[in-house]
């Protein structure tokens, strides 16, 4: 009778089991740090974006109430206001009621509060740490207190009190502003720093980067 030649199944062997953890491992390297850093940069940027749609919704029902607002008869001048508490790390929008630009519960009618999630700050460079004097740029002084946070107020022409931004970061170094100018118009931008300035997305030609 003719001889079977059975060959026995050969496992790896321990220089290829290494080679193959060596290739994963450079994959590895290679994919999962950007992949991180798209996770925390759309944090970021979509926590700003959000904050910039509540501001303009908080513009638009001020103008669609003609900056008035009437109860049991009585008729009171209105304003849109945005607060941000550094405490909570919320953003606040309202409107001002009994027009004082503060928030009072049961009589102003708060419109709606964000918070900002973990990792983000209200934040401005050069600041080496949040909630300082660059947080916010411009805007109108809270009249509780020269040490609270300076407020947005819109009018019901669609105008805003006065210019500026609020800002925030993280940890990363990733910069951006929410900027609201001209006072006539109040156009929203959201804007990225650069290290030099703060632009808007593909300004010069230029797409924003991330750290």
């Amino acid at each position: 009778m003719p001889r079977l030649n059975c060959h026995r199944n050969r496992g790896f062997s321990l220089i290829e089991l290494l080679l193959v953890m060596i290739i994963l491992g450079v994959i590895l390297a290679v994919t999962i740090p950007p992949f991180v850093s798209l996770i925390l940069h759309s944090k970021i940027e979509g926590c700003v974006r959000s904050c910039a749609i509540l501001m303009q919704q908080a513009r638009f029902d001020e103008i669609k109430r003609g900056g008035l607002q009437t109860v049991g008869g009585t008729t009171w001048a209105t304003r849109a206001v945005i607060k941000v508490d550094s405490t909570s790390r919320q953003m606040l929008s309202f409107i001002d009621v009994n027009n004082d630009l503060g928030f009072t519960p049961g009589t102003d009618i708060e419109l709606q509060r964000l918070t900002l999630p973990s990792g983000v700050d209200f934040w401005g460079p050069p600041d080496a740490t949040p909630n300082g004097p660059n947080a916010i740029q411009g805007l109108t002084a809270d009249p509780g207190g020269g040490s609270l946070p300076k407020i947005a107020v819109f009018h019901s022409d669609g105008s805003i009190e006065d210019i500026g931004a609020f800002r925030f970061g993280d940890k990363r170094g990733n910069f951006l502003e929410i900027l609201v100018s001209p006072q006539a118009t109040a156009r929203f931008q959201v804007r990225k720093w650069d290290g030099a300035a703060f632009r808007t997305q593909g300004e010069n030609g230029i797409s924003w980067t991330w750290n």
